[in-house]
């Protein structure tokens, strides 16, 4: 991964492409995807809107029919740079904070056969962990609402039982005084 200030990734950018935002190219690491800020606008996005996503989030996510992001097939697809599975190759810090970006679609700042490799193995592995992960957590969750039914059926059957034990007491008494 390739860290960068905000102001050099701007650089970078406009070295490359001039200084219109809109003209700049970058290139999906999921599907290999090259997309612009002007092919956004396109879709009927506003610049602000586009602006937000094009570097970040591929175009097929907005699109009618897209693949699926890490299928390998050809693009656009929906991956999102800002999920929970990163592999946008740039790091960009922007105020404090760190912004995950797609890279350049010409003249790459990382070369394209290391992400190439890192998709189909880390990052799948990675989502299949996830995914094991959450079905724990989803069994837990469940183990723990089946916990607290068996828990207030007790307690039911609790109160049933003291008022059930009280009856026969009064009903004892009441058999003594007859």
């Amino acid at each position: 991964m390739i860290r960068l200030a905000n102001e050099e990734w701007i650089t970078e950018a406009q070295r490359r492409y001039g200084p219109r935002a809109r003209n700049w190219r970058f290139r999906c690491p999921s599907c290999g995807h090259v997309q612009s800020g002007e092919d956004f606008i396109a879709l009927g996005m506003t610049r602000e809107e586009a602006a937000k996503r094009f570097a970040f989030s591929c175009i097929g996510r907005w699109m009618p029919e897209c693949q699926d992001a890490f299928t390998g097939g050809p693009g656009p697809c929906n991956y999102a740079g800002g999920g929970l599975i990163r592999i946008a190759p740039i790091c960009v810090a922007v105020d404090g904070k760190l912004v995950f970006c797609f890279d350049f679609a010409d003249e790459p700042l990382q070369p394209v056969a290391v992400v190439a490799i890192l998709v189909p193995t880390v990052m799948i592995q990675r989502d299949k962990l996830f995914r094991a992960e959450w079905d724990a957590i989803q069994l837990e969750r469940r183990l723990r609402d089946l916990q607290e039914q068996c828990d207030r059926q007790t307690a039911r059957s609790e109160a049933i039982l003291g008022q059930a034990k009280r009856w026969a007491r009064v009903a004892k008494g009441r058999r003594a005084c007859l």
